[in-house]
């Protein structure tokens, strides 16, 4: 069962979108596998990790949190996603 599940407005080229994610992803030494459709992603927090995947469907992405620390919230995540996408 995920962790968190929620869905957001896309605002930019869904090109631009994914290039963004994989290069904040990759340049905190994270990974990232993904397309313009759908992919996934891990990264290491305070030495915890926060996993999952996502789903491009038109102007909306739905992120699957698979595994996160437990001090930090679905809404936080989500909050950090949004100010910084």
């Amino acid at each position: 069962m995920a962790a968190c599940t929620f869905t957001l407005p896309i605002t930019i080229p869904v090109t631009d979108l994914v290039k963004t994610l994989q290069s904040k992803i990759e340049g905190q030494g994270g990974k990232f596998t993904g397309t313009e459709t759908d992919g996934t992603f891990g990264i290491s927090l305070m030495g915890s990790t926060i996993s999952g995947s996502y789903n491009i469907n038109g102007a909306q992405i739905t992120i699957v949190i698979n595994e996160k620390p437990f001090f930090i919230g679905c809404e936080q995540i989500k909050g950090y996603l949004l100010s910084n996408l």
